[in-house]
């Protein structure tokens, strides 16, 4: 599908139109750090794992040519949500498509894993401007 950033679009609403379906897993699973959606993926349980998964690998590359529409220096708050779904799903595809768990089956502690704290610097735009 080819996008064309409006004024509208581009600041405005949580997400843009074509993705409204998608504002309900927002708050659960769009997620700012490595940290926040490590520790998504390891309370879920594989079922919902299956569900998000299922519901956003079909989305990604309509996904993909929305947020490439911005830099990342400027994207706008909308993008930036969808960005991190996206991301969400990156977080949860090993769990759902090798390891059949949410968590890492391995002799290597949890614990002992150096995961980020802060989100991406991505520079959202102000969207007075947009």
């Amino acid at each position: 599908m080819a996008f064309r950033a409006t004024k509208q679009e581009s600041g405005s609403g949580v997400l843009p139109p074509e993705f409204a379906d998608l504002e309900p897993y927002l708050a659960d699973w769009s997620l700012p750090t490595q940290r926040l959606r490590n520790d998504k993926r390891v309370a879920s349980t594989i079922e919902e794992l299956d569900g998000f998964y299922n519901l956003m690998l079909p989305r990604v590359p309509e996904i993909a040519d929305y947020v490439d529409l911005f830099p990342l220096h400027a994207m706008p708050a909308a993008a930036v949500r969808l960005l991190d779904l996206a991301r969400m799903l990156m977080e949860i595809a090993p769990a759902v498509e090798v390891m059949r768990s949410p968590d890492v089956v391995s002799e290597f502690p949890r614990d002992r894993l150096v995961i980020h704290e802060t989100a991406c610097q991505y520079g959202i735009a102000d969207e007075r401007q947009a």
